[in-house]
């Protein structure tokens, strides 16, 4: 959990409409896959992350939800949420080569291929896992490039999730490179806990994604 997010709630302030708080632009609707050659899958989608007590895994190939019975012995799964906390494939979060890291890059047309150093592997945060008072956290791993993808705007009222803006970059579980464009964390109703990302993943190990 951000910092930020998580003083604001230490202080004793209810976040009381999170669930109401909805931005004003434009958002991709969910997409099949797109195989823009056969080494390159574009695809948008929106994971379900409102759940304080549970990781939802997605596998970056086919775009959808894995259950792994043991996360940290599984490469079925690129990519974790929880809430607005990610994790990858790798590192203290499972036996895969996933990492990321933040790219200069604001649009996903203007990465043109994935760094080949600089990733970040996942580490052991302070992860919220009850929305109570005082609210309960435990350490679990997670990424700690990829939670820069957001944060709670608390100097407004009720607090509202700002996202970065930023293009990521990863590491798959099997070593292959994704780019991701995060653009939204509510749903329609604007209720939070609902993140919107758009990626292309290279499926042939190279970084290019042209």
């Amino acid at each position: 959990m951000k910092s930020l997010l998580k003083t604001f709630i230490l202080v004793g302030i209810v976040l009381i409409g999170f669930s109401s708080c909805k931005k004003d632009e434009d958002k991709p609707e969910d997409t099949p896959n797109v195989v823009v050659n056969k080494n390159l899958i574009s695809k948008t989608i929106t994971i379900d992350a409102r759940a304080y007590d549970a990781w939802v895994y997605i596998n970056l190939e086919s775009g959808k939800v894995v259950k792994p019975t043991n996360f940290l012995d599984d490469l079925s799964w690129d990519i974790a949420f929880h809430r607005d906390n990610v994790r990858t494939n790798g590192g203290e979060s499972g036996k895969g080569m996933g990492a990321g890291m933040e790219t200069e890059y604001e649009k996903l047309s203007d990465c043109k291929s994935a760094p080949e150093s600089g990733y970040a592997t996942d580490e052991q945060m302070d992860i919220m896992t009850a929305y109570v008072m005082p609210p309960e956290y435990e350490k679990q791993p997670a990424n700690v490039e990829l939670e820069k993808w957001g944060n709670f705007d608390i100097t407004v009222m009720p607090p509202v999730f700002k996202l970065s803006g930023k293009v990521y970059t990863i590491k798959t579980a099997k070593g292959n490179y994704a780019k991701l464009k995060f653009h939204d964390y509510y749903n329609d109703e604007g209720e939070s806990g609902y993140i919107k990302v758009e990626y292309v993943l290279q499926t042939n190990g190279k970084t290019s994604f042209q």
